[in-house]
């Protein structure tokens, strides 16, 4: 079964499919893939088909999320499930509410299926978790799907539910598309409200969508956000996109650095007014740093109080990581901060030049988990994190595994980013195939 939100909601809008049947195949999905993928940490397959149940008897469809199947974050609440960040059991009781997020999918009709597999604690982008196992990308068993929101990704990606929710810090929602081939989108600061999240650096997080296309992503906004999308896809022609010159920082795998570029070229060709800009001063990894640091710092003071009385809950790795952070000293932190605000300034003036900012997602394809994971998988998406303006990745036509392009607008400026990425999915022209069929015994 399709499970491309567009494609999926206008079945059930025709009534070609019912909501249990969706439901009932996403759970048979889900148990096929499981031993394999690793996707998901918790399935509430009497809720969803609950939910399923209710859908199909509704008169009039709630819009177009009705009886569409959704995955959440684990660390995101979702009413009935323990909230458990991809921490070890804390003592934590199940969460008594949605969280703001999927309270709006819910009121939509969306149907929830569970939670996502995640990087422990949301501090790393590998989604190796040493409680609940690692989750394999679909395009590539024993390869990393991204973190820290890898569960959610791949779960999308192997096609076993339309959309999920990620929380995006430092690149946690577009890493993982990136690497797995699918569409994630970082909303401006604030625009999706981050209630009913477990933090990690309340400066830099954000809840954010994935899919398997833009165009499905430009679905939700609305849902999420209570914004309209663009009417009409803005042309190529004549569109300013800029090209930052500072990536020349970041070392980038040949077959990244040749579909980005072959991408930009048919963007050209298509009238695109390519522009170098710079950022005075933007070094990516000190900012990818300092953003690290303060994540570190603010986790070190949040999990305290777990911490003491849990201790097994949390590896030993993600204990160094906020024993980092619970030493930090403050002159550290005050230059982390003021890094930061300074980097914010600056991407602000770059719009005054250009419509939109593009570059690679990351550095490199994804990684076999056998691998050390590389230190600047977040340079280029820092970047829009730290100026809390919106991004997304969507997956761009590669030689081998999914590359990821990384549009970034203006502040405020959500609904053309989604509105250029859909305009440029059509122009580039991926075509996203299940991985299903390779990635289960």
């Amino acid at each position: 079964m399709n499970l491309d939100l567009v494609t999926l909601s206008g079945r059930l809008a025709r009534r070609e499919l019912s909501a249990v049947e969706v439901v009932e195949a996403c759970l048979a999905r889900i148990e096929r893939a499981q031993p394999a993928l690793n996707a998901f940490r918790e399935v509430d397959a009497e809720g969803a088909l609950a939910a399923a149940r209710a859908s199909d008897r509704r008169a009039q469809r709630l819009g177009p999320l009705d009886g569409v199947p959704v995955a959440v974050k684990a660390n995101i609440d979702v009413e009935g499930l323990v909230t458990r960040s991809g921490l070890g059991p804390r003592g934590k009781n199940p969460a008594t509410q949605d969280a703001a997020a999927v309270g709006r999918l819910r009121a939509e009709g969306a149907i929830i299926l569970g939670h996502t597999n995640m990087h422990e604690g949301a501090l790393g982008a590998t989604n190796d978790n040493p409680h609940d196992g690692r989750t394999h990308n679909p395009r590539r068993h024993g390869c990393t799907p991204g973190g820290s929101s890898g569960g959610s990704a791949a779960a999308v990606a192997a096609n076993l539910c339309s959309l999920a929710l990620g929380t995006d810090t430092m690149g946690s929602v577009r890493l993982p598309a990136a690497y797995c081939g699918i569409a994630g989108f970082k909303p401006t600061r604030g625009l999706i409200d981050n209630g009913g999240v477990e933090p990690l650096c309340r400066r830099l997080d954000q809840v954010g969508p994935l899919a398997g296309r833009a165009s499905d992503l430009a679905v939700v906004f609305a849902t999420l956000t209570g914004q309209s999308p663009h009417r009409r896809l803005p042309e190529i022609e004549g569109m300013r996109i800029g090209c930052l010159a500072e990536c020349d920082q970041v070392a980038l795998d040949d077959d990244v650095r040749r579909a980005f570029e072959n991408s930009l070229y048919r963007l050209q060709q298509a009238g695109a007014e390519l522009r170098d800009v710079s950022i005075a001063g933007f070094e990516p990894g000190k900012v990818r740093r300092a953003g690290l640091l303060l994540a570190e710092a603010e986790a070190a003071a949040h999990f305290a109080a777990d911490r003491l009385n849990h201790p097994e809950a949390f590896s030993s790795d993600f204990t160094a990581l906020l024993d980092y952070g619970a030493h930090a000293d403050r002159s550290r932190l005050a230059d982390a901060e003021r890094r930061i605000d300074e980097t914010e300034r600056s991407v602000d003036t770059l719009f005054d030049q250009i419509d939109l900012l593009a570059l690679p997602t990351a550095p490199q394809t994804a990684f076999p988990f056998s691998e050390t994971a590389p230190e600047n998988q977040a340079d280029l998406t820092v970047l829009a994190s730290v100026a809390g303006a919106p991004a997304i990745s969507l997956p761009i036509p590669s030689v081998d595994l999914p590359v990821g392009l990384q549009l970034v607008g203006r502040h405020g400026a959500d609904a053309l980013v989604l509105a250029a990425a859909v305009r440029m999915e059509l122009e580039l022209g991926f075509v996203y195939q299940d991985p299903m069929d390779e990635t289960t015994p």
